[in-house]
């Protein structure tokens, strides 16, 4: 759940963005600005489909994060007793 001052930031980053969308589209040619804007909503080539693959890719080969203390290795007796509960909690 988002804080009060979370929540006003987010809208109040909004509505900064939309003003700032409607300052900036107002310039220049209205042709070229239709063109333009247009071109950069829209791309056909699939370069920014090549980038999503690429970053998702990147994200889901990224290492797995450790706690701080490490991973402690289990073996023995303990990993042979941790089957067990497992097997016995697992049963239908």
């Amino acid at each position: 759940m988002l804080s009060r001052n979370s929540l006003f930031k987010r809208g109040s980053q909004a509505v900064l963005l939309c003003l700032g969308l409607f300052v900036f589209l107002g310039a220049g040619d209205e042709s070229a600005r239709f063109n333009e804007l247009g071109h950069r909503l829209m791309c056909v080539c699939g370069c920014r489909l090549a980038a999503v693959v690429i970053l998702v890719r990147a994200w889901k080969m990224r290492p797995a994060a450790l706690p701080a203390g490490g991973v402690r290795t289990v073996s023995g007796a303990q990993l042979e007793h941790f089957r067990k509960q497992a097997q016995k909690e697992t049963e239908i």
